[in-house]
């Protein structure tokens, strides 16, 4: 995946850190199936990602994805099959809050992830989420993970 270099505010030395971080990451990047275009598939993850490890994670978010590909798909289905996919992921909230942005999609965004700000016009959506959501869908890695 082609990524551009996060800009940096920050102090020189972090400047000089990011590169070498960037590159790093590169070399050894974790494929994941997330790590894509589609905004909804990111979102998706960064929820279910939330206190759970990434090997709890894959297969749930395979099988979500297969079961609700977009958010007017989970939009329609019920807050409880959406809690009985969710499963061992724990913290059941989250599956709630994701049903919920899925109808707000839906009902507001005409089924698409908004490509402004996520914090503005979706409920619940912290600004790290918004973050990740818009830079991994455009290919690039977020500054907070350097």
């Amino acid at each position: 995946m082609a990524r551009s270099t996060p800009r940096t505010e920050d102090s020189p030395e972090d400047s000089a850190l990011v590169p070498a971080v960037v590159a790093w990451f590169d070399v050894h990047e974790r494929p994941l199936p997330w790590r894509s275009s589609d905004p909804w598939g990111v979102l998706v993850s960064e929820f279910m990602l939330q206190q759970t490890p990434v090997d709890r994670v894959l297969p749930v978010w395979h099988a979500w994805m297969e079961r609700w590909p977009d958010a007017d798909a989970l939009a329609r289905a019920t807050v409880a099959d959406a809690l009985r996919a969710w499963g061992r992921l724990g913290y059941p909230r989250r599956a709630r809050r994701l049903h919920e942005t899925a109808a707000v999609i839906r009902d507001e965004h005409g089924g698409r992830v908004p490509d402004d700000d996520l914090t503005e016009s979706l409920s619940r959506i912290s600004r790290e989420v918004d973050s990740v959501t818009r830079q991994l869908a455009a290919g690039q890695i977020d500054r907070h993970l350097v």
